[in-house]
């Protein structure tokens, strides 16, 4: 009987140890995507910051109002 209840009990462990390490790498699974991501995010960042270094912005010219887009586009190169 007693050799019965402690085999069950390692039985029970062993079942719980294998659950835990599911979990575990379950957990370890989505923290290494969310990893990925952020990394992925910081690298765009850092390229958008490099493109837009040698951006100029322009005030007070005046735009044109035409609705022809071709003729708007010409006047953004005069």
């Amino acid at each position: 009987m007693t050799k019965q209840k402690v085999s069950d009990i390692k039985e029970a462990l062993e079942t719980l140890s294998e659950e835990n390490k599911s979990k575990t790498d379950t957990v370890k699974d989505y923290v290494g995507r969310a990893v990925e991501v952020k990394t992925q995010e910081s690298r765009e960042e850092i390229e958008d910051r490099e493109r837009r270094k040698t951006s100029v912005i322009v005030h007070g010219l005046p735009e044109s109002t035409s609705d022809d887009k071709d003729t708007r586009s010409a006047g953004d190169y005069i």
